[in-house]
């Protein structure tokens, strides 16, 4: 029910994101830069999931970043592939924690009282549907990447 033929452009979906969460942006000061090598057209997806997927990605930026923190999001083409990748300087997540920070209703701060632990399952989701590869790299303390990799188009 899911399956969609459709292309969507990487860099208009961030656009749409950072629109939609533009004033939790201003209320947390967090400043937002953009660095792109090319667009990205990804092909036979279902947009409204491939929006969902990039909205919870940097709704979590803000969310555990810091007043005052930085989003960096980055697109750049990877041999016939792309990267999408979107970082924050916020409190990072624990290397222990790591392996199991797409498990289903898995909380790893207590003062979460908001959320579920649904989000990022929902991410791994959406990227197994589609065939994309997700890697995180973070430091406790210093912020969190993740990197979103579009299969060869």
């Amino acid at each position: 029910q899911y399956a969609r033929n459709e292309t969507a452009s990487a860099k208009e979906l961030v656009s749409e994101v950072l629109e939609e969460v533009e004033e939790r942006i201003h209320h947390r000061n967090i400043i937002v830069s953009q660095k792109w090598s090319r667009d990205y057209e990804i092909p036979n997806c279902n947009r409204s999931l491939m929006h969902t997927m990039i909205f919870n990605l940097v709704s979590n930026a803000i969310k555990y970043n810091k007043d005052g923190g930085k989003i960096i999001i980055t697109g750049k083409a990877v041999g016939n592939g792309f990267v999408l990748s979107i970082e924050d300087t916020g409190v990072g997540i624990s290397k222990v924690n790591l392996p199991f920070i797409f498990d289903r209703f898995k909380r790893f701060r207590p003062e979460d009282e908001m959320s579920y632990g649904l989000g990022l399952p929902i991410i791994k989701s959406i990227a197994e549907f589609h065939e994309i590869k997700i890697a995180v790299d973070s430091e406790t303390g210093k912020g969190t990447v993740f990197s979103v990799h579009f299969p060869v188009a």
